[in-house]
């Protein structure tokens, strides 16, 4: 080997050395590109997922204030008594209950309106009952209502095959 080839030679390695370097960083910067979309897609799933938990846990957080209030709307008209002193202030919270359940959902809605009408005859039947209480069939439109606000919960968290244990094993 003669001393002209030395920088031949040199140059050679040189070029090569730095062509496997370009390479390298070609690979590193692609395998950080693609671990960077990869974290950014789970970034953004995790967010719309945090969202979609969220409008359901509002959604959750309203259907216990209806069932609360429905709770205690029945308490009151299933033990009022017309004849007490008591009456004028069980009637005054009864009007409260029913516009409170009035606001809280949705009048356009066959549900609400098959609701609101039962719980008009629960006021109106407030005397002495045989058979069947007017109040049972108020109870009976709740859960339906109430089951069709867990059928969209489900339906915005995407998990249609759960079951509701606090509506359905109540027989609603």
């Amino acid at each position: 080997m003669s001393d002209s080839n030395i920088p031949i030679i040199a140059a050679v390695i040189t070029t090569v050395g730095a062509f496997v370097a370009a390479c390298v960083a070609l690979f590193v910067g692609i395998r950080n590109s693609r671990a960077a979309m990869t974290s950014a897609a789970a970034a953004l799933r995790t967010a719309q997922n945090a969202g979609t938990h969220r409008v359901a846990q509002s959604r959750q957080e309203w259907i216990n204030n209806v069932i609360d209030t429905l709770s205690e709307h029945h308490s009151i008209a299933t033990t009022a008594e017309p004849a007490s002193q008591k009456w004028s202030e069980d009637r005054r919270r009864l009007e409260y209950l029913r516009t409170k359940l009035e606001i809280l959902l949705n009048p356009g809605e066959e549900a609400t309106q098959h609701l609101l009408h039962e719980m008009d005859k629960v006021h109106a039947s407030l005397m002495p009952r045989s058979g069947e209480a007017p109040d049972a069939e108020m109870v009976r439109a709740a859960r339906h209502l109430l089951k069709g606000e867990w059928k969209r919960i489900k339906i915005a968290l995407g998990e249609e095959a759960l079951d509701s244990p606090s509506i359905n094993s109540r027989g609603g």
